[in-house]
């Protein structure tokens, strides 16, 4: 079991971080709008609505030459074993995205609609080896963290 949680939580984690709730897909039938007439459509596409967090891996520096490079724009979302790191890697630079962030507040009271502001946040992060603690048997009650 331990094997399987390192798995998940090391190489497949920040790929399926972000998701999607359950919808209905209905074919609407209608002609989709010419390029330029598109933003005057009254009859909008329906947005893709994420949820979590989004990450894509950037830039890296290679442990062994110390080469520092761009990953291709066909890997960004393939996030590296985060076990390569201190391996293969010294670093790599990530963008997280947090989907569906929304500033709300009731400027009245709490009986009165809400305002929700929504809000694009986004942040770059340099992953490290020091960043992935993982350890076998730390205790004698615990058999991973």
């Amino acid at each position: 079991m331990r094997a399987q949680i390192q798995e998940f939580v090391l190489h497949y984690f920040m790929r399926v971080s972000a998701f999607r709730q359950p919808e209905v897909y209905v074919e609407s039938g209608r002609p989709a709008p010419i390029g330029c007439l598109e933003s005057l459509s009254w009859c909008s596409e329906p947005n893709t609505l994420r949820q979590g967090f989004g990450f894509k891996q950037h830039f890296y520096k290679l442990r062994s030459t110390g080469e520092i490079g761009k990953f291709p724009e066909e890997s960004e979302t393939a996030i590296i074993d985060l076990r390569e790191l201190g391996r293969k890697y010294e670093w790599i630079v990530v963008k997280v995205r947090i989907f569906d962030f929304n500033l709300r507040f009731k400027p009245f009271s709490a009986d009165v609609p809400e305002v929700s502001i929504p809000l694009t946040e986004e942040s770059y992060l340099v992953l490290s080896r020091d960043f992935v603690n993982n350890e076998d048997n730390p205790s004698s009650d615990c058999v991973g963290r």
